[in-house]
């Protein structure tokens, strides 16, 4: 009885072990076709060898982020046509160094060298696909809201700076290192202020994002989120070039003050913004001062606690008389 059972346990084993090497192998088969079918739409018939240039190069991009990096429906793979070169380039390094995670990226960008990352990263910018039609949100108006005031206005009571103030009005970006924020997913933007919060996602400094949303509580994350991808499509994606926000704020705060009283809380906010970009780097060396005293306060606390225990130890154990 005993020998029958084992007898059919290997079967099903047997069984089992050859149905996931069909899978695999049908697995197999369909990126083979896949690949095919994305080279024929080339043009690539018979022996004809296809082109050898980004555009072809860059499909191998397309299952997740599209067709010229459009984006797709997924909610974790972002759209990258049209940002600015600087930011994807950052991106691409960083996957190849390790310092943001995703497997795949990683693997595939291991060995890549920076000519190569840079020349992937002009060919994104310079895409302009349209936007892919977004359904209906699910976020209540007083989300919306909130997610709103934050994106445009900020939070000065708690040092919050508005996205505007650094991804421009339009959500656009700005050249050369900061992305546009239309055309994403709610739960991409969640995962990716959640990354900043919590540290498994990091810039180069200054790591202004981190500390940013490190201020953020939950509820303005979800409230971000939603809003930001509810966002219209722009007729232009193109980013801002560089510094023409800080002289937006000069002309917006001298204009202001031209005017007479009328303009005296904009000119304020303006001026509470600058300094509070200008005390970004204190606050950041403030903070790592503060990292690198932690395993000094930890070994102090350790060595605290072993001479309470030895002097507990002692006063329980004195020689009687």
């Amino acid at each position: 009885m005993g020998t029958n059972e084992a007898e059919a346990r290997e079967q099903r084993r047997a069984g089992a072990c050859s149905l996931r090497r069909s899978f695999t192998r049908l697995a197999r088969l369909s990126l083979l076709l896949s690949c095919m079918l994305s080279f024929h739409s080339y043009g690539a018939t018979g022996n004809e060898p296809a082109p050898d240039n980004m555009e072809t190069r860059m499909r191998a991009c397309t299952p997740c982020h599209g067709l010229q990096g459009q984006g797709t429906y997924d909610d974790y793979f972002p759209r990258l046509a049209g940002k600015p070169a600087g930011y994807l380039y950052n991106q691409l390094a960083a996957f190849r160094s390790g310092r943001r995670h995703y497997s795949p990226m990683n693997y595939l960008l291991e060995y890549q060298n920076d000519d190569y990352l840079k020349a992937i990263a002009s060919y994104f910018a310079s895409q302009e696909p349209p936007f892919l039609p977004r359904p209906p949100g699910i976020f209540s108006s007083a989300v919306l809201a909130h997610g709103e005031a934050l994106a445009t206005h900020g939070d000065a009571s708690r040092g919050i700076p508005a996205c505007a103030s650094c991804h421009n009005p339009s959500f656009t970006g700005v050249e050369p290192g900061i992305p546009a924020l239309v055309g994403l997913q709610s739960n991409y933007i969640s995962a990716q202020l959640g990354a900043f919060r919590y540290g498994t996602r990091t810039a180069i400094a200054p790591d202004c994002m981190q500390l940013v949303a490190a201020l953020l509580s939950e509820d303005d994350v979800t409230a971000l989120a939603a809003w930001l991808s509810s966002l219209p499509e722009r007729s232009s994606t193109t980013p801002k070039p560089r510094g023409e926000l800080q002289d937006q704020h000069r002309r917006g705060i001298a204009r202001d003050a031209a005017g007479g009283n009328c303009g005296v809380h904009r000119a304020r906010g303006h001026a509470r913004l600058a300094l509070y970009h200008v005390s970004w780097p204190a606050r950041r060396q403030r903070r790592q001062d503060a990292q690198s005293r932690r395993p000094i306060r930890a070994r102090h606390l350790q060595a605290t606690a072993r001479l309470q225990e030895r002097r507990s130890y002692q006063s329980h154990h004195e020689p009687v008389g």
